[in-house]
């Protein structure tokens, strides 16, 4: 679970080896609507990794944005 306040989050569909295209993304729209990222981006990985081929991975980011 996250901490209280204002957070910004993507979902990226595919492969890891691109996952940082998505990373790229996300930071590319907090800092275009003023904002500043306030700590670590977290990884969520949906579903299962084992259990699905490569084209299926979602992996859900969130970034926790600066008061």
């Amino acid at each position: 679970d996250h901490p209280g306040g204002s957070w910004a989050s993507t979902l990226h569909v595919g492969a890891y080896d691109v996952l940082p295209l998505a990373y790229t993304a996300l930071l590319d729209h907090v800092h275009e609507r003023g904002h500043e990222p306030g700590g670590v981006v977290c990884e969520r990985y949906l579903p299962d990794p084992g259990t699905v081929a490569e084209e299926e991975l979602v992996t859900a980011l969130a970034m926790p944005l600066a008061s």
